[in-house]
């Protein structure tokens, strides 16, 4: 493990209601909770940095690049 990233109950209950809205995603609060952590990373990527994904289930890797 490279970084721990916090999150509050608070923002995990937003971002789950925020994906309800803006995708139809029904989601509990720790799926809320890890697309924050997602986005709170995501901030501090330089332009081109590259990082992996792995859902839950080790079924599905995505390299990504911010761009």
């Amino acid at each position: 493990i490279d970084k721990f990233i916090k999150v509050t109950d608070e923002e995990s209950a937003h971002t789950a209601r925020e994906l309800a809205k803006s995708e139809g995603l029904f989601v509990g609060y720790t799926s809320g909770a890890a697309l924050q952590a997602v986005k709170q990373f995501a901030e501090d990527l330089e332009v081109g940095y590259p990082w992996i994904s792995i859902d839950e289930k080790l079924t599905e890797i995505k390299k990504i690049v911010k761009l």
